[in-house]
């Protein structure tokens, strides 16, 4: 395995170099024939490296979608996925969390690609949750409630109070994880998972009908 191993990352090095080399001389082979006097603009392309944060936007997207070719000019090499190496990925590969990028570009390139990976006015903003901010509540349904005779997923819970119905007790009999098309019915009792302030105040703004 040992020895495998050590082939294996020798062959992808060598992948990587022969895949640049190719790539630089085409570059200039191509500027040479085109030139005038010899003179030949200097290529600075080379391969970088990026990976997919957890909280990139585009993440889960086709290649074709992202479109970083035409608007950054770059193409990519190479998708690492664990240990999984996709070469020369197709239009239709998706970006996942976690997957590295060997990407081809210039400086003014890369640099401009980096910002889309690494820049956090490109992420998802942080929310910062304290454990003891979550936590599990219960509310009795009443003739008098908004929610009475409305199916857990018409009722605004998840939307409004951003919470998670994960129990439901009706007679005595327990309901682990019920079902969005439950409805509820008076005397219900509900159990909620999410933010204690969310839940607090969607509890105290639709716990009765409006007059």
């Amino acid at each position: 395995m040992a020895i495998a191993t050590g082939l294996f990352n020798q062959k992808l090095q060598a992948f990587y170099d022969r895949l640049e080399h190719t790539f630089l001389s085409n570059l200039n082979e191509r500027q040479k024939q085109k030139a005038v006097k010899h003179e030949i603009t200097p290529w600075d392309a080379h391969l970088a490296t990026f990976e997919v944060l957890p909280e990139f936007k585009l993440a889960g997207r086709q290649l074709q979608e992202l479109q970083l070719r035409e608007k950054y000019g770059i193409n990519i090499a190479l998708v690492e996925r664990g240990k999984l190496s996709i070469i020369i990925p197709d239009r239709y590969e998706r970006l996942y969390p976690g997957d590295k990028l060997s990407i081809i570009g210039t400086d003014d390139q890369l640099t401009k690609i980096k910002e889309l990976f690494e820049n956090v006015d490109n992420t998802i903003p942080e929310h910062d949750v304290q454990e003891d901010e979550i936590t599990l509540q219960n509310f009795t349904v009443t003739r008098d409630s908004r929610l009475f005779n409305q199916t857990i997923r018409k009722s605004g819970i998840r939307e409004d109070a951003q919470g998670l119905v994960v129990g439901l007790e009706r007679n005595g009999h327990r309901v682990l994880n019920p079902e969005s098309t439950h409805e509820l019915m008076d005397g219900d009792i509900v159990w909620i998972v999410g933010v204690k302030e969310k839940i607090e105040a969607f509890l105290n703004h639709r716990g009765r009908k409006q007059s």
